[in-house]
């Protein structure tokens, strides 16, 4: 009898199933589970009002521009008024500080090193001419090496204490304005009334800090 009824109920099942249209017992289970819990449906996103679209704008514009800035290491604009003489090669700093100085890249008419014969123990002496800063003549210590010497003269120029005065009031870096002008909604609407491109402006007060800051040399 018991083989009877479990006969039974499994014709009864495949019955059921045939009349679903489903292939198996298995399917007509979770059909069942599909109506009793019904189809599910996706809830639209509420749009965002004007005002917190522009939030939302500013907030990324920002978090944008410091993951740049994170990972070029760029200063603001008041720090990057200040430069390190100390971080980088003695020769490089010199380089970097007259770029920073005049504006421009500097040539031989700017800056040069001028190389002293040896002494009578082979020794050798360079001298580090700026005339685009000052009329001093920079002579280095007696080294091994001509490459030590100009090391040596360029070390010496830059522990001058008008160098080093001047390394600090710098006119603030193209980078670091064009940091700021980035992140700040306000300068943007302004370049798109004026019809000028972020570059464009950033030149434009670039060129305005130098001329209320600092003076070039002539």
């Amino acid at each position: 009898m018991a083989g009877t009824g479990s006969t039974e109920l499994h014709v009864k099942q495949e019955v059921e199933t045939q009349e679903l249209g489903l292939t198996s017992p298995d399917d007509a289970a979770s059909k069942l589970v599909q109506d009793e819990t019904g189809p599910k449906t996706v809830q639209p996103k509420p749009e965002r009002t004007q005002s917190e679209a522009t939030s939302w704008d500013q907030s990324w514009d920002v978090r944008r521009s410091r993951g740049w800035h994170k990972r070029h290491k760029i200063p603001t604009v008041e720090k990057s008024k200040v430069l390190d003489l100390s971080k980088d090669h003695p020769k490089s700093s010199v380089r970097t500080f007259l770029t920073r100085y005049l504006a421009l890249d500097p040539t031989c008419e700017h800056y040069r090193y001028v190389k002293r014969a040896p002494d009578a123990n082979g020794q050798f002496q360079a001298e580090l001419h700026v005339p685009s800063f000052n009329c001093k003549v920079y002579v280095g210590v007696p080294s091994s090496t001509e490459k030590e010497a100009e090391k040596s003269a360029a070390e010496n120029f830059l522990q001058d204490s008008d160098v080093q005065l001047a390394a600090k009031n710098l006119p603030p870096t193209m980078q670091s304005i064009k940091r700021r002008n980035k992140a700040d909604q306000n300068l943007k609407r302004q370049c798109r009334e004026r019809g000028l491109s972020i570059f464009e402006l950033s030149r434009e007060q670039y060129n305005e800090a130098r001329e209320k800051d600092w003076h070039t040399s002539d």
